[in-house]
């Protein structure tokens, strides 16, 4: 049965935060989403607490509007999902890349970075470029040479500078399960937006309500209130130990 879902796919290097925060967004706004972990790094994967892990046989994990699985054929996702957004990691000749509707192709300014990311020379129609922690002091128009010299097309780019801020938020994902919208850079929450006006087809209206969901309270893993009044000890594991190493949020 064909899936009714848009299937986004992200590749390259880290771009499991950004993944989440779409995801966060999308569902503040009613939407059904599935996130789908194809890297081998598995870092998409580490933003859900084991514990939330439903079924080892379906490496599948579920909670309050937010499904997310380990490993699955992008092509043969059922029709219950509005979107679906999978993480490729640097597994950049994957088939199902090609399934995807748009493609977010993620790099920073590293050599061998950009390197990894020749296989999209010929960049198809729907890939969308975007270049991370870039340092103060590099110029723009020398990442463009850079992309050039490599035969890589920028038809659509987002270029994002390095944020302490934004590090750390991506690390409260990982360790915490949780993190702050509004302490989000600037850059990142304008490619937010952006993205999903462009790429989701979203309106101005439900942009607005799904960030005024995520400025109350901080996102974590009971849902994008965080209402499910959880304590500092109900993220234990039965061993008393944390998550991935967690900390109380």
């Amino acid at each position: 049965m064909p899936s009714k879902a848009k299937r986004m796919g992200f590749a390259g290097t880290d771009s499991y935060d950004l993944i989440m925060y779409l995801a966060v967004l999308l569902i503040a706004s009613d939407k059904k989403v599935l996130l789908v972990d194809n890297s081998l790094q598995k870092a998409l994967s580490c933003c859900v607490p084991p514990v939330d892990m439903t079924s080892v046989k379906e490496r599948k994990a579920c909670y309050r509007g937010l499904d997310i699985q380990k490993e699955t054929y992008m092509e043969v996702m059922g029709e219950e999902y509005d979107y679906v957004l999978a993480d490729f990691g640097q597994e950049m000749n994957q088939k199902a890349l090609k399934t995807c509707d748009t493609v977010f192709l993620v790099t920073d300014t590293r050599l061998h970075n950009m390197t990894g990311i020749e296989y999209f020379r010929g960049a198809w129609d729907n890939t969308c470029l975007l270049i991370r922690d870039i340092t103060e002091g590099m110029e723009e128009k020398y990442i463009h040479k850079l992309l050039q010299e490599k035969g890589i097309q920028e038809r659509r780019s987002y270029y994002f500078y390095f944020d302490e801020t934004d590090r750390e938020m991506a690390a409260m994902l990982q360790y915490y399960n949780s993190f702050s919208y509004k302490k989000l850079s600037p850059a990142i929450r304008y490619f937010l937006k952006d993205a999903l006006r462009g790429f989701f087809g979203m309106d101005e209206a439900q942009l607005n309500l799904a960030e005024k969901k995520l400025k109350r309270r901080k996102w974590d893993a009971c849902g994008f209130l965080g209402t499910c009044g959880r304590s500092d000890g109900d993220n234990l594991l039965s061993d008393g130990s944390r998550p991935y190493g967690s900390l109380p949020v």
